[in-house]
Formats: C-alpha cells, sequence, structure tokens
C-alpha cells in the first residue's frame, strides 16, 4: 500500500491568537504524546511545522489504507525521527508507527520537502491492511490470494528523468507480472 500526502508547513491561521491554540484545535486526532511533542516547539513557526509533519503523516496513512477520516487518528501513533532539523536546511525525515496499541514495523514513513513551503510524506505499508470493508467476499478473497505475491515487489526510487528517458523493456517480467496482478484485482 502507498499513500502521499503533501501539506503547506507555512501555514498559519490568523484566527487563532497563537500556534498552540491552533494545534489544540486538533487535540480530538492526536495522542497526547505527538501533541506534548508538538507544542513543546521553542516558536510558533516551529509548532506550525511539527504539526504539519504530523497531520501529513496522518493523512499519508489513512490515504493508503483507503479509510479516509473515518479512521479513529489517536489509533496510530508516529515517533518522528528528523534528519535534518535546521530551519535554514532543508526538512527530512522518517517515523515509526504504533497502530492500535501496536508498533508496526511492516510500515515505513518518509517526509521531505519539495520547496520551501510544501512538505511530501509518503506511507508504505503491506496490502493485507486495505480497508476491504467496501469490497464483497469474492474480491476479499483474492485480494488475500494475491496479498502474498504483490508484497514481495519492491518499490524502487527513480528520478523523473530515469521514469522519462528510460527504454521501455517489452521482457521485463517483473513489471509484466505486477501490472497483471494489480489488473485482477480492480480496485
Amino acid at each position: 500500500l502507498i499513500g502521499v500526502d503533501i501539506v503547506e508547513i507555512s501555514t498559519h491561521n490568523p484566527r487563532y491568537k497563537s500556534a498552540s491554540n491552533y494545534v489544540s484545535m486538533f487535540e480530538s486526532q492526536l495522542t497526547s504524546k505527538e501533541l506534548t511533542n508538538i507544542l513543546s516547539s521553542s516558536t510558533d513557526i516551529a509548532i506550525y511545522r511539527q504539526f504539519a509533519i504530523y497531520w501529513s503523516l496522518k493523512e499519508s496513512f489513512i490515504k493508503a489504507i483507503g479509510k479516509g477520516l473515518g479512521f479513529d487518528l489517536k489509533q496510530i501513533e508516529f515517533e518522528i525521527h528528523l534528519v535534518d532539523s535546521d530551519e535554514t536546511h532543508q526538512l527530512r525525515g522518517s517515523a515509526m508507527a504504533t497502530i492500535h496499541g501496536k508498533q508496526r514495523k511492516d510500515w515505513s514513513f518518509d517526509f521531505f520537502c519539495l520547496d520551501t513551503n510544501h512538505l511530501l510524506t509518503l506511507a508504505r505499508g503491506p496490502l493485507n491492511d486495505v480497508d476491504m470493508v467496501w469490497c464483497d467476499d469474492e474480491k476479499k478473497k483474492l485480494c488475500d490470494l494475491q496479498c502474498n505475491e504483490i508484497q514481495r515487489c519492491q518499490v524502487v526510487f527513480k528520478s523523473v528523468e530515469e521514469l522519462l528517458f528510460k527504454e521501455k523493456k517489452e521482457d521485463d517480467d517483473t513489471f509484466n507480472t505486477l501490472y497483471r496482478q494489480l489488473d485482477g484485482l480492480h480496485l
């Protein structure tokens, strides 16, 4: 599963006197540990930035599982690991997730700045965590059968140039196999 979220990290809401007041509006979606981590930041700018990271992590997860805001966001808690937190450099890092009280090492979360105002977060997790509520029993069985095969596939990061200018290989068995498996899901 893959979920992507992009958030503006310089968002400031003029209706709130401080960043702390703004963040308190989201108390019902943040765990007490996350809220403490956000509010312990030294400046309003840092509080907004920390909030944006946590919020983007949560959004990327619910997009990956297909649940949307119907998921209780307090049921996922993140531990953030910043690679570079110096405000003069690009913000980037990763996070570990605890979902329903269990640390989930089979999920990975990475985030980085696209530019000075936008943060992109990428969530990657096992296919069997997808929200199958909307599927009929036959599609659920098909998905369960194909989960193990698809999970063996690995995500490969490529630049735009690599994707645009690499010659297409007709005999790429890995791509063709994955395409057929995904096409069979009709998700």
